[in-house]
């Protein structure tokens, strides 16, 4: 067979999708480094304990603190309704959370748009306060403060998110560091940010043996950090 000359086009994809959520490092417990949620679907996380080096929380609750948390970030492109159901691994844990809007799209200027901070209260029925919580529609408080008394459900109004604006959530579980999962609900009006992933047009690399009869070595001549999907 004769040799044959090789001329590839190729199309670079960087992976920066986070670490399994299933395996969260401790940093995730900080504003500044909150995974990216780049789509509407499920996710699971289990939190490590504390808070991680710095305790962010802005509430009006003041009574609060972040024992084994999760942040959460995502930057709207086109905004709308959000709702989201969070289960907690044990249907026992009190899991508490607080959605943020930030004014510059960094930790440095968030404000509170939602509280869920009911919970246990030693001696009294509290079964409508832990397990599954979140935002839905058919809700229509915006904060429930500690405790549990027959006026608070877990639940609170869905947010409705602005057009070219970052949010955080702040999920807690405050009884342990078990896991659990949020569910967002699809919602084809609200499009997210897909900063989850970039596209990088200029890559060096050393392609051999060329001329070539058989095989071709592809070989990365640059330092990268990053997973490399080649399309060919």
């Amino acid at each position: 067979m004769l040799p044959m000359l090789i001329c590839i086009v190729f199309t670079f994809y960087v992976n920066t999708h986070e670490p399994d959520p299933q395996i969260i490092d401790s940093h995730y417990n900080d504003c500044i480094n909150a995974i990216k949620i780049c789509e509407l679907k499920d996710y699971h996380f289990i939190p490590n304990k504390g808070y991680g080096s710095i305790e962010n929380l802005k509430t009006y609750e003041k009574d609060f603190s972040e024992t084994n948390s999760v942040w959460l970030k995502f930057d709207v492109i086109k905004g709308n309704s959000l709702q989201f159901t969070i289960i907690p691994d044990k249907d026992e844990d009190d899991i508490d959370f607080v959605v943020y809007e930030s004014k510059d799209k960094t930790c440095k200027n968030i404000s509170a748009i939602r509280e869920l901070m009911s919970g246990k209260v030693i001696g009294h029925n509290i079964t409508d306060c832990l397990g599954n919580t979140g935002l839905r529609f058919g809700d229509f408080d915006n904060y429930e403060t500690k405790g549990c008394n027959k006026l608070k459900n877990n639940f609170a109004a869905p947010v409705e998110l602005t057009d070219n604006k970052s949010y955080f959530i702040l999920i807690n579980n405050y009884d342990s560091d078990n896991g659990f999962t949020i569910i967002f609900e699809e919602n084809p009006s609200l499009i997210l940010q897909d900063n989850c992933t970039s596209v990088v047009s200029d890559f060096d690399f050393d392609l051999y043996p060329n001329p070539t009869s058989d095989v071709i070595s592809i070989l990365p001549t640059g330092k990268t950090e990053t997973n490399i999907q080649l399309e060919i």
